[in-house]
């Protein structure tokens, strides 16, 4: 019986029903794309000041422009921080300024029973915090009115710090420095309603 020998065929040309491959470029590996969100810090919102700082409208030795501020800031300093309608109120520290309950904290912290509790604030940050510490205290409205107006630090001090949270100025001048932030905020609202006032009204 005779057997055929079967041999291998080699087909050459296009493989029907096979999708063609198109290349019309290179490909190009890209860096993945990482998006940020606006970063939330706790406290008091920080804005982002427009050019350089400006000059206050008024010097800190200018307390007899305003008698009232002064002779509030010069008796009741912490008072015309913490009331309704006072500078905690018009610069937005309602969480640790304004109010009975953050006076009562600022007072207790400063106490000094052989130092203690004030040493321990002002120098541990313990047990209630450096930032009840009078001047720390009041270190934060500064910073607050200075941020949100984008003003220098008022002299004589500028912004020299005798530790981290407290500056100088509000060491030595705490009643002048105050009765400033006061008479520029009360000049900036002014100047506000004067421009938003309408022609013509009576209020």
């Amino acid at each position: 019986m005779q057997t055929s020998e079967i041999k291998p065929q080699v087909v050459t040309g296009t493989v029907v029903g096979a999708p063609p491959v198109v290349v019309t470029g290179t490909v190009v590996s890209q860096p993945p794309v990482v998006t940020s969100a606006p970063m939330q810090v706790k406290g008091t919102p920080v804005l982002a000041p427009p050019g350089p700082p400006q000059e206050w409208g008024s010097s800190w030795t200018g307390c007899l422009g305003d008698p009232l501020g002064c002779l509030i800031y010069c008796c009741f300093p912490d008072c015309g921080v913490c009331c309704d309608g006072c500078l905690a109120d018009k610069l937005g520290l309602e969480a640790s300024q304004k109010g009975c309950g953050n006076w009562c904290i600022m007072l207790l912290s400063n106490m000094s029973i052989y130092g203690f509790p004030i040493l321990c604030n002002a120098f541990c940050d313990c047990p209630c915090g450096k930032k009840w510490v009078s001047p720390c205290w009041y270190t934060a409205v500064l910073d607050a009115a200075v941020r949100r107006h984008n003003l220098k630090y008022p002299g004589p001090c500028g912004d020299a710090s005798c530790m981290e949270g407290c500056k100088y100025q509000m060491c030595c001048c705490v009643p002048c420095t105050l009765c400033l932030i006061r008479r520029e905020l009360n000049a900036r609202e002014g100047a506000a309603g004067a421009v938003t006032k309408q022609p013509g009204s009576t209020m």
